[in-house]
Formats: structure tokens, sequence, C-alpha cells
């Protein structure tokens, strides 16, 4: 099985000209890598925040990964026909 690179490469997709300011992904890619790169790249991260282990999942977390998902999925679906 060959190793995961699983938001290893988002950095190589990304382009100033021709995509708009924000990052819409998922968790897997949530890195302190990739929120710097996206950073230097001059784009916003709308990745998808991860709940912590045993506790429950910060209220502004919980909205924010809502009103990404609502995004994400009207596009998504799109992309799926």
């Amino acid at each position: 099985m060959p190793p995961r690179m699983t938001g290893a490469r988002l950095g190589s997709l990304l382009d100033t000209v021709y995509m708009a300011s924000d990052v819409w992904a998922n968790m897997v890619y949530r890195s302190k890598k990739n929120e710097t790169v996206l950073v230097g790249h001059g784009f916003a991260s709308r990745v998808h925040v991860k709940k912590p282990k045993r506790k429950p999942m910060p209220d502004a977390s919980r909205i924010a990964n809502v009103r990404t998902s609502r995004v994400r999925s009207r596009v998504e679906h799109v992309l799926a026909r």
C-alpha cells in the first residue's frame, strides 16, 4: 500500500490567478504547515476544524464547520454530477 500523502500537496494546487481568496477543504488538510502555506499565498483558510478528543466541540468551531459545510456541499454536489 502506498504511503498516504493526504494534504501534503496543497501548496502545489494553489493558484493565485484563477482561484478565489478562500480555500474550502476537509479537515484532512488542516495542519500548521498548510495553514502557513495558505497565509503565505494570501488565501483565507476555510478548512474544517477537528473535534478535540474526549471533549465537546467548541461552539465557535462547530458554527464555522456548519458554514463551511454549506458551501462545500453545494460545490461537491455539482461536481459529483
